[in-house]
């Protein structure tokens, strides 16, 4: 995806993620405001040590802390960082996983 293309892309990313795998609570606090414009999220895809996004290579690792996760990296060129609410981050739950695309 080129430079613009990274902002209306992320966004409908970052709420098609929102939409599938978010609480209902999250999703009626979001959802509409992200539908109609009012708010804008991104997504947090870059490793430090990297210029490209690599799903398979993600770094960023997120522990089960109760009822709530810890999250333990870096994240580099964050698209609409500035102006994202909601911002997801892509994070490893089990950094060992094979094939390295899960967890």
């Amino acid at each position: 995806m080129d430079g613009c293309g990274w902002n209306p892309g992320s966004h409908s990313l970052a709420t098609l993620m929102l939409a599938r795998f978010g609480t209902p609570e999250q999703r009626s606090r979001w959802l509409p405001d992200l539908a109609t414009g009012k708010r804008r999220s991104g997504i947090a895809a870059h490793r430090a040590a990297k210029r490209a996004v690599d799903l398979q290579g993600i770094a960023t690792v997120a522990k089960r802390a109760g009822d709530h996760y810890v999250v333990n990296g870096a994240k580099t060129w964050i698209t609409n960082a500035r102006h994202a609410d909601p911002l997801p981050v892509l994070v490893k739950t089990d950094p060992n996983a094979q094939p390295r695309h899960r967890a």
